[in-house]
């Protein structure tokens, strides 16, 4: 299919071998202006708390991905005789999370659509084409990241090319896809030792589009080189943008450093506060409590391997 990283290397860098390995995972990232079709809310912070659907072209919130599968437990399935039922106020909630690990991606079909999930690597491939070949103002932009990460990672059955995920990311960052500058950032930062500019200018991008990964980099980079006021102004809008305790712990410094006034810092909080709170729902934490409840399966499951 594609061509090696090896053989094809990016038209920025011709004369420059690009390693094979991939040292960082850009994945797409969703934007902060996006609501969830079903349940309405601003779609969660965090990029995996998000799933693209191939099969209509919407992102769905891990809140209302988990929630179906809920839903279908709850109902009868004649084509699943053998599933435990979830009865509503009795059946406890590691229970549900047990039935819904086991049988929730046999049941799951896509919230919005209906449609069950591809079968395998080359319908997801074919689905992501289609919604590309369809160009949706609406999700155009994310199908094109997404296949660019699939051929930067060699992921879903396709080779490593990076001058494929290039090609592909520059289509959605023509098109002021905040999370494209900062996967083509990543792509030429990892990959480019000698286009160090080029990827600057991928990141400044990034962050005048809303990016909130590219403009914690950008901070970052501020401080580094003693720009403080510089880092003060990046500060505030890393919390605007839905910063982390990282993000808090720095504006609060700048204010210490007499850099903000107590009422910029003030206001920064109550935005950055309201914007986790408009992202937070019951099902939403649901999702988390079940995610969080997989991972420690998980890791018991590698103690015992261990131990064998």
């Amino acid at each position: 299919m594609a061509a090696s990283a090896e053989s094809d290397p990016l038209p920025s860098q011709e004369t420059t071998s690009i390693p094979s390995s991939v040292s960082q995972k850009c994945e797409s990232e969703l934007s902060s202006h996006r609501d969830c079709p079903i349940c309405c809310h601003e779609l969660p912070l965090k990029k995996l708390e998000s799933f693209y659907h191939t099969c209509c072209g919407h992102l769905i919130c891990n809140g209302c991905v988990v929630g179906k599968k809920r839903t279908q437990l709850k109902e009868p399935q004649p084509q699943f005789k053998e599933l435990g039922r979830i009865i509503e106020g009795t059946t406890p909630e590691e229970e549900q999370f047990r039935l819904i690990k086991r049988y929730g991606k046999k049941i799951y079909v896509c919230p919005y659509c209906r449609t069950s999930p591809a079968a395998c690597k080359e319908e997801t491939l074919q689905r992501l084409n289609d919604r590309i070949e369809i160009r949706n103002d609406r999700d155009y932009t994310i199908a094109l990241t997404q296949l660019g990460c699939y051929y930067n990672n060699g992921e879903c059955g396709l080779s490593q090319n990076l001058t494929k995920a290039e090609e592909l990311y520059k289509k959605a960052y023509d098109l002021d896809y905040p999370a494209a500058a900062w996967n083509l950032y990543c792509l030429y930062d990892n990959h480019c030792p000698d286009q160090k500019e080029k990827a600057r200018e991928y990141l400044q991008r990034g962050g005048m589009l809303g990016n909130l990964e590219c403009t914690q980099v950008l901070a970052n980079r501020a401080h580094d080189s003693g720009n403080m006021e510089e880092f003060a102004r990046l500060c505030v809008k890393s919390v605007r943008l839905g910063g982390d305790t990282q993000d808090i712990d720095d504006i609060w410094w700048c204010y210490r450093q007499n850099l903000h006034s107590k009422d910029v810092v003030a206001t920064t909080l109550r935005a950055n506060k309201a914007l986790k709170d408009e992202v937070t729902t019951k099902r939403r934490d649901f999702a988390n409590r079940y995610k969080q409840f997989c991972d420690a399966s998980y890791q018991q499951r590698m103690k015992k391997k261990q131990r064998v």
